[in-house]
């Protein structure tokens, strides 16, 4: 998931993959600023160290924390489409860990699929099958 998981976000809300540095700079500075310690289980390592050796490098992965804290900044739940050797297939929604003041909450999902560590947009079900 390097670049293609903010790729497809972008695509998502801009209807091109071009701002993908923009979406992960966004995501960085919302891990940055939280003074909410909800991201900080996700890790498994200090916040600042994991920024510093991962989401703040370019091409580095996007990762479950990565997508929970862009569900937060979009203040809408991100469902992923995940099928592993070690799991079966299924949609893991990963909602908004808090409010953001001024923001409301969408009802729209953003759907993504995982495909062998590769992230892709979702605008069909069909997709998936």
């Amino acid at each position: 998931m390097a670049n293609c998981l903010y790729r497809a976000i972008s695509l998502d809300l801009c209807g091109t993959q071009a701002q993908h540095m923009v979406v992960r700079e966004k995501i960085v500075d919302i891990m940055c600023r939280n003074d909410h310690g909800a991201f900080s289980g996700y890790v498994g390592e200090d916040l600042g160290g994991y920024l510093a050796n991962n989401t703040l490098r370019p091409r580095s992965w996007g990762t479950d924390v990565e997508i929970f804290a862009a569900a937060t900044l979009l203040q809408t739940t991100i469902v992923v489409y995940t099928a592993t050797a070690t799991c079966s297939p299924r949609w893991l929604p990963h909602p908004p860990l808090f409010p953001i003041d001024g923001v409301d909450i969408s009802e729209e999902n953003i759907y993504l699929r995982n495909v062998c560590g590769h992230v892709e947009r979702v605008v069909s079900t069909a997709m998936v099958v």
